[in-house]
């Protein structure tokens, strides 16, 4: 029937669609209620050892018995059966509003990355000079401070559940802990070679390309 239903669907019309299911509307119907009376016959069997009273030499333990029992299974019909109700999808934006611009006042170079913190600062990473290789902004704007790293810094990422972001310093090919809280500069770590962008997940993993 599925076969030939989206058959239809594709080369027929829909009056052939209608009559197809109407009459599977009622080969359904006929089944349900063949169901319904098949169920009650069900039986589920099980074996019982039944140990013999009587001790005598002829080595006699007992018999076996098979009984039976109606099986649990309830039909439910179709007319009480719970709809079913299709998942709820969020529906995604399809249009923007810009809240606030600003501009941030750089000599030389360029902002690479921005990390945004659960209070709403920003983080900018600035690629020009490492005196202001972190710099923070308030979301309307307004200069916070700047972070003094070993270098200039491209990406960042904010470990998820601390107070510490970490940030690729390329030109270093190495990667730099900062806590963002007080914005004292912490650990320099080497990696292999240059690495701009970076990941963090499971707290500890680091991902760079």
């Amino acid at each position: 029937m599925s076969e030939q239903l989206e058959f239809l669907t594709k080369h027929g019309s829909e009056s052939q669609i209608l009559m197809l299911l109407t009459t599977i509307r009622v080969d359904v119907s006929k089944q349900e209620n063949d169901f319904q009376y098949l169920i009650p016959s069900y039986d589920c069997s099980y074996i019982n050892f039944k140990a013999s009273g009587i001790k005598s030499a002829l080595n006699d333990l007992g018999s076996v018995e098979i009984k039976s029992v109606p099986c649990s299974i309830e039909h439910i019909p179709s007319k009480h059966a719970q709809a079913q109700i299709p998942p709820e999808y969020e529906k995604m934006p399809t249009k923007f509003k810009l809240k606030n611009n600003f501009s941030v006042p750089l000599p030389t170079g360029q902002i690479s990355s921005i990390g945004v913190t659960n209070d709403s600062r920003l983080l900018l990473c600035y690629s020009g000079d490492k005196s202001k290789a972190l710099s923070v902004w308030s979301e309307t704007g307004d200069h916070i401070q700047d972070c003094v790293l070993a270098g200039p810094a491209w990406g960042i990422a904010i470990i998820p559940g601390t107070n510490d972001a970490v940030l690729t310093l390329p030109r270093m090919k190495s990667i730099q802990f900062v806590n963002i809280d007080s914005m004292v500069p912490g650990k320099v770590m080497k990696v292999p070679k240059k690495s701009y962008g970076i990941t963090v997940i499971k707290n500890i993993t680091l991902l760079l390309n």
